[in-house]
């Protein structure tokens, strides 16, 4: 896919500066903000060439309860992830998927992601795909064909890695291209006059680049 002016796209780098995606352009450690009055500050598990970090909790917000007549989720299903940082669901043929980015375990960055199908009743494990501290998950259809890419932020020993797009093969996804990033932690795909982009951001550098 050919490049395009940076003006064509410029829309495109104001939305993904305003993500959460862009809290990383600061090289701010990874953190998740707890909801409701939790103020205790806690502590990111240790793995290789990482200090714990504290999080301070956001300020408390009202929670909707059953007691309080309204609406609210109850638990569905409970997967075992490492260190998630991001779901994508996307349908193929009328098959839901869900695709999840482990980040790390307590010992390596790299760890497979996995790839989850509905089967009517529960999401199963549908396919394992290697990842190196997976950051996100993005799907896009391209003449009828169904693409996945993965943002790799880092290994084990550095954040200048390829992350890789996968095609399916009407099976599962098999790798189709792998791009040379650094510290990739977000893809976003967009149409303009009818061809596809890949916008990639990173925090390493503080980069996006399009493809």
């Amino acid at each position: 896919m050919k490049r395009r002016p940076l003006l064509t796209v410029l829309l495109v780098i104001v939305a993904l500066v305003v993500t959460p995606l862009a809290i990383l352009a600061r090289q701010q450690p990874i953190g998740r903000i707890l909801p409701n009055a939790i103020h205790d500050a806690v502590r990111a598990p240790e793995y290789p060439g990482r200090m714990d970090q504290h999080v301070e909790a956001a300020p408390p917000w009202e929670s909707i309860t059953p007691e309080s007549g309204g609406y609210f989720f109850e638990e569905f299903q409970s997967i075992s992830t490492n260190q998630a940082v991001d779901w994508e669901s996307f349908v193929i043929e009328g098959r839901i998927y869900l695709a999840v980015a482990n980040n790390c375990n307590a010992y390596t960055r790299n760890i497979d992601s996995k790839v989850y199908e509905w089967n009517g009743s529960s999401f199963t494990e549908f396919q394992s795909i290697p990842t190196h501290g997976a950051f996100d998950w993005e799907s896009f259809v391209i003449d009828a064909e169904t693409y996945l890419a993965v943002a790799n932020s880092r290994n084990d020993s550095t954040s200048s890695i390829n992350s890789n797009v996968y095609k399916w093969n009407g099976s599962s996804f098999v790798e189709f291209q792998s791009i040379p990033t650094h510290g990739a932690v977000g893809w976003e795909s967009f149409v303009i006059d009818g061809e596809t982009y890949l916008a990639v951001v990173g925090f390493q550098f503080r980069w996006a680049e399009f493809f």
